[in-house]
């Protein structure tokens, strides 16, 4: 475009006139042209211009948007200077203008592009990218760490070093879910595969690839978010060993309800019941205390206190607790449980607390895979021979020597019954860490 001092626009190029969409009426000065052609910023453009005919020889360079007569968006680079002088002392300026639409719009892509990179990198789920032919194009951090390893971009389907249906047989790369996507142009949801890394371990997901496709409606790609379930698939093991566990110990417990309603001797029916009801509310106690832990174990110290809970209550500071904490397995809780109850309700109808000078005094250590126990009275009456029941007695040995594969000694003393115990520790009784 060419234009004069007092902005008379003078010359126009057809690609100017094809750029805006004006015709050369339009364009008679600069004032008119910018009028109907700068959508906006009129003012700094018509600015722009003028201060190339009052700073004369000082070129002037700026970009504007521009909307041209039929509605297009449109970024242009300026230029306007000032030409040699005329032979009558006028001056000319020149303005030309560079279309650079398309650069701007490829560079808003690239920054658009680069931002939702940034924000798939922050995400801590997994997530990459394929073009149509199957290709990695991107893939985030939580990708890599998921796969255990940076593939190059170019792989193909999946970043796996190896795939695993649920069941463990093998999955080849081209059957793997996102290469299904692409291949049937759909969405894949419902399944479950396994990723093994270079190391060795094996990480279970679900993949959810989705194809992409442009304005056009043509496959350009596919992406995929893939939902690391390891804690899920851990929790579903514990629940099912825990159900098992559960239905085993049930069933034992019935048994030794079982056994014990078989073997309980009393003179009265209602001798006979709070006999039965004291012990199955023994087992009561440690099957909660268990249920509460969810069968990893009871604390000795836990389950000793709130087996004395009622006689504590009764008996006060007569009775005395001291050990260290130690787990007991689901097992061994249960033997102690009904050893504690049956030492108990001795000492109580027969033993030290029967006098209100007696005093029960129980304490155990845990030194080198062994616990050790002891259960003294003092004040009370004196016991020359055991005062237990017999099947009291009996359910105490057999406990220990059966289902503890442990060692006592019952020492029947003037001053009162000191009994001692010791079973080793293993995988079902534990001290605890830190205790």
């Amino acid at each position: 475009m060419l234009y004069d001092a007092d902005g008379r626009v003078l010359l126009l190029s057809q690609a100017w006139l094809h750029a805006t969409g004006h015709g050369v009426e339009d364009m008679r000065s600069i004032a008119d042209w910018h009028a109907t052609s700068v959508h906006g910023e009129a003012q700094s453009v018509s600015g722009f211009l003028r201060r190339a005919i009052d700073q004369g020889s000082v070129k002037q360079c700026g970009e504007f948007k521009f909307l041209s007569r039929d509605g297009r968006r449109h970024n242009w680079s300026l230029v306007a200077s000032a030409l040699g002088p005329l032979p009558d002392g006028g001056r000319l300026f020149i303005c030309i203008a560079h279309d650079v639409t398309d650069q701007r719009l490829a560079e808003a892509r690239r920054d658009d592009e680069l931002g939702f990179r940034r924000l798939l990198d922050a995400l801590p789920v997994a997530i990459y990218t394929t073009d149509a032919h199957g290709r990695i194009s991107y893939y985030n951090k939580a990708a890599g760490d998921l796969w255990g390893r940076n593939p190059p971009l170019g792989s193909l389907w999946c970043g796996s070093w190896r795939l695993f249906w649920p069941d463990g047989r093998p999955m080849d790369h081209d059957q793997c879910p996102m290469a299904t996507a692409l291949r049937e142009g759909r969405p894949v949801r419902g399944l479950e595969a396994v990723a093994e890394r270079p190391d060795g371990e094996r990480v279970p997901f679900i993949p959810y690839p989705t194809p992409l496709h442009n304005e056009a409606g043509d496959l350009i790609g596919a992406v995929n978010m893939m939902i690391d379930i390891t804690g899920r698939k851990r929790r579903e093991r514990r629940l099912r060993l825990l159900a098992r566990e559960v239905d085993h110990r049930t069933k034992n417990l019935l048994a030794v309800i079982q056994g014990l309603v078989h073997f309980t001797r009393a003179d009265t029916v209602g001798d006979f019941a709070a006999a039965i009801e004291g012990r199955v509310m023994a087992l009561a106690r440690v099957h909660s205390l268990l249920s509460d832990s969810q069968w990893d174990g009871v604390d000795l110290k836990i389950l000793t206190m709130q087996m004395f809970e009622a006689p504590r209550v009764a008996y006060g500071t007569r009775i005395g607790v001291e050990g260290d904490s130690v787990m007991l397995g689901s097992a061994t809780a249960q033997s102690v449980a009904l050893m504690l109850h049956e030492l108990m309700t001795n000492a109580v109808r027969h033993g030290a607390l029967r006098r209100d000078t007696g005093r029960l005094d129980v304490s155990w250590t845990c030194d080198d895979g062994q616990l050790s126990m002891s259960w003294t009275e003092t004040g009370g009456p004196a016991t020359a021979s055991p005062a237990l029941s017999g099947f009291g007695l009996t359910l105490i040995e057999r406990t220990i020597a059966d289902q503890l594969d442990g060692q006592f000694r019952f020492d029947w003393r003037p001053s009162g019954l000191i009994f001692w115990l010791r079973v080793p520790v293993g995988q079902d009784s534990y001290p605890q860490s830190g205790a």
